[in-house]
């Protein structure tokens, strides 16, 4: 079996530029890589925070790597924490965790659990439980897609995850 790092054919990547900023729910089927600011809840097969970027929120991956900035809570198979990493309040969850000499962190809890105590992530649970339909409301089919609504960058909406109003997908500036 591949290590959990390896990217396979079926993953795909996702990137959140240097200058961009992602509020929300954000779940991808594959890596995630943060190098701008990310507030929110994050469910994929792999997270790296990378240098200059910056998570607030909930993170539930099989891997989390953070070289940059993070506040929130962590759940993960395998953490691990770089030399220029800067964790703050956060509360981690793992079954393993690494972390290289030089990484600023203060970090409320860790626990260490048991192999196998972490759910290993899957797509469609992380969309049923981040996007419940109530009975009786119009649900929509999940897709597998690039969310990447930008908040003071230079991109624009792109299709992803349907917003309930139309309005909602365009980026700040683009509203009317």
């Amino acid at each position: 079996m591949a290590s959990a790092t390896a990217m396979t054919a079926e993953q795909h990547e996702m990137r959140v530029g240097p200058h961009s900023k992602q509020t929300g729910d954000l779940v991808h089927d594959g890596l995630v890589l943060i190098e701008g600011t990310v507030v929110g809840r994050i469910h994929a097969r792999e997270v790296r925070v990378l240098t200059g970027g910056f998570v607030e929120g909930v993170i539930h991956a099989d891997v989390a790597k953070f070289m940059g900035c993070f506040r929130g809570s962590v759940r993960a198979v395998t953490v691990l924490i770089g030399a220029k990493a800067d964790i703050q309040d956060a509360d981690i969850l793992c079954e393993s965790m690494g972390m290289e000499p030089g990484a600023s962190f203060e970090i409320r809890s860790a626990r260490r659990l048991a192999p196998n105590a972490v759910p290993r992530f899957d797509y469609q649970a992380s969309m049923a439980r981040l996007n419940p339909v109530a009975s009786g409301q119009n649900g929509y089919a999940p897709r597998r897609g690039n969310l990447s609504v930008v908040e003071g960058g230079a991109g624009r909406a792109q299709p992803g995850f349907p917003a309930a109003d139309p309005r909602d997908r365009l980026a700040p500036a683009m509203r009317g």
